[in-house]
């Protein structure tokens, strides 16, 4: 797997984790299981992007760069949910921040 897309699917999943236990708390359930996950949203992409990467590896007959298919497959379907649901400030702004101000570290 590349770095780059396999950091983006591991944000969304984490993203996903943060809606849900926001929705538990407030008791809106059904409207999160609903509706597709950003996680969700990435993975086709990025099964997109490989499936576009092999084609155009046997059309060209020569080694594609994955990185060139994979990045816009799971990056572009990723902003345009985020923008159409009205979350891209709160996913640029790093949705995590209130989490970690609270977290405990334990040093051993």
């Amino acid at each position: 797997m590349q770095i780059l897309p396999g950091l983006l699917l591991c944000f969304a999943m984490r993203y996903d984790h943060m809606l849900v236990r926001a929705t538990m708390a407030t008791d809106q359930i059904s409207l999160a299981c609903s509706r597709w996950s950003y996680f969700q949203v990435s993975i086709l992409g990025y099964a997109l992007g490989l499936i576009l990467a092999a084609v155009a590896a046997e059309v060209f007959s020569a080694p594609q760069p994955a990185l060139l298919y994979l990045v816009p497959c799971t990056l572009i379907p990723f902003v345009v949910k985020a923008t159409i649901q009205g979350d891209l400030k709160s996913l640029w702004d790093g949705p995590f921040d209130q989490q970690t101000k609270h977290s405990v570290v334990v040093v051993v």
